[in-house]
């Protein structure tokens, strides 16, 4: 391809500030009615054009301002769509830009770029304040700047090659993949076009830039490694388990020699029912250590995928003001390590004493114990055994169902009691309390005799159990998580 086709690419995504203008304003007279270029110029091949509208807008200043202002983003637009059209979406995707990111990339930046543009005439209509601008850039300035402006990003691309190679023989891993990054932004501003330059300087040696920079990136990245050397053995879902997984990265030098790679970016993808994604920097070290905390107790593995995070790593951009959006995690393939974990349900031993008038009442009856039993089985997939070394938590429960008095109804006498119930969830070893709580208000129910309106008081409390007992154990669990 020629090479003023290269430089017409490179051009649209240079970043220079573009509300310099030049010289030459001939305005039209707004009451002279509206000139033959509104909408739209007749075309030249030796200007460029844009044309800039703007609504009344406060006053007649600030619009004419506005109008010049979409004048120079109608320019950059005409030029950022011919530069859009003669890129293929499969090599958008191929070189790591999202379609409509790449779109608004070229867009933006072109219009930060354009200068030496003319106001060619203004007109403003005189019923309804609006203002039109009208303004072109030559071709033959065109040119000029997108020349520069190629060369300039050659540069930038040839120092972030220099400093990939001076740092890979001093193995300063870190600042590798700085310049490694800042290479791959720099040249994808060259899409597929070949770009020749002498490498090193004054070895009458030719390389490809944009392949020189890849095929370092790509033999940098086989020379890490990311390795497990702590995790857990079994994960208890539905509780914070505490537990931690810790992975180290290494960078192995030229002579073999493994270096620990610190302030890496490792991303954790924690493939719950929900992904759960967590970057975590290395320390001196080379570990990243990354929590555990509450997974699902309805899954019985859990997979954690670690990798480089390459979207976190600071490096030079040609514009600090201006990112261009590009998924460099999608573009390069990091070195990844799988793991999986099997969880279980967590374990309660149910300890409950359900009591009506202090005296120990039949299992049949005991409403409480089994709407706790229930509800636990349903929110967090809770299983309950008998033994306490069996048992992650202990459940003390405590029910009494006391008379309260009775009170004269048409048909008679009504007998009513009152339910004191208190919870306690408690370590299996030690018996030390975690968490305890009233059920307030006490439930009270009416019965016609004392054993009706007992059992009915033991019912309306199960009730209450279930609206209030075990949402606060769950929220328990899920406060010791956000720790």
């Amino acid at each position: 391809m020629k090479v003023s086709k290269i430089i017409i690419c490179i051009y649209g995504f240079m970043f220079l500030v573009f509300f310099s203008c030049g010289s030459g304003i001939s305005t039209a007279d707004s009451l002279a009615g509206k000139p033959n270029w509104v909408p739209s110029p007749k075309p030249n091949p030796l200007f460029l054009y844009g044309i800039g509208v703007a609504d009344f807008n406060k006053d007649a200043q600030t619009t004419i301002d506005q109008s010049r202002v979409n004048a120079v983003s109608d320019l950059a637009y005409q030029i950022s769509s011919s530069i859009t059209s003669s890129v293929a979406d499969t090599m958008i995707e191929k070189n790591g830009w999202r379609k409509e990111s790449f779109k608004q990339c070229i867009q933006l930046s072109t219009e930060q770029y354009i200068k030496n543009w003319e106001i060619v005439d203004r007109w403003e209509n005189p019923v309804n304040g609006q203002v039109w601008t009208w303004i072109r850039l030559g071709k033959e300035q065109y040119e000029i700047q997108k020349k520069e402006e190629f060369e300039r990003i050659k540069s930038i691309a040839l120092k972030n090659l220099r400093a990939i190679d001076n740092n890979i023989v001093y193995s300063n891993s870190s600042e590798v993949v700085s310049s490694l990054l800042s290479g791959l932004y720099h040249t994808r501003f060259f899409y597929t076009e070949s770009v020749e330059v002498e490498f090193p300087k004054y070895s009458g040696i030719k390389i490809n830039l944009d392949d020189a920079i890849r095929q370092r990136t790509s033999d940098f990245l086989k020379n890490i490694s990311l390795i497990t050397i702590a995790k857990p053995e079994i994960i208890i879902g539905g509780l914070d388990s505490g537990l931690r997984i810790a992975v180290k990265a290494a960078y192995i030098t030229s002579p073999g020699k493994e270096k620990p790679f610190s302030e890496l970016p490792i991303q954790f993808k924690i493939l719950d029912e929900n992904l759960v994604e967590k970057t975590i920097l290395t320390d001196k070290e080379g570990i990243a250590i990354c929590p555990i905390k509450y997974i699902s107790p309805f899954i019985t593995n859990l997979e954690i995928r670690v990798s480089i995070n390459f979207n976190q790593i600071h490096f030079e951009k040609e514009n600090e003001g201006f990112s261009a959006d590009i998924d460099f995690n999608k573009l390069l393939h990091s070195p990844t390590e799988t793991l999986r974990i099997p969880v279980r349900p967590p374990k309660f031993l149910l300890n409950t004493k359900e009591k009506i008038q202090g005296r120990d009442i039949s299992r049949d009856r005991r409403y409480v114990s089994t709407a706790i039993q229930e509800t636990l089985t349903d929110e967090m997939n809770a299983q309950f055994v008998y033994h306490r070394s069996e048992a992650d938590y202990v459940i003390n429960l405590t029910v009494d169902s006391k008379f309260g008095g009775r009170e004269k109804a048409k048909s008679g006498w009504l007998y009513f009691y009152y339910a004191d119930t208190r919870v306690a969830l408690v370590t299996p070893d030690d018996g030390t309390e975690l968490y305890s709580f009233y059920l307030e208000p006490r439930s009270k129910e009416y019965g016609r005799n004392d054993r009706e309106a007992a059992d009915r008081t033991l019912r309306k409390a199960a009730a209450m159990a279930k609206k209030y007992i075990t949402p606060n154990l769950v929220k328990y669990f899920n406060l010791q998580e956000n720790k």
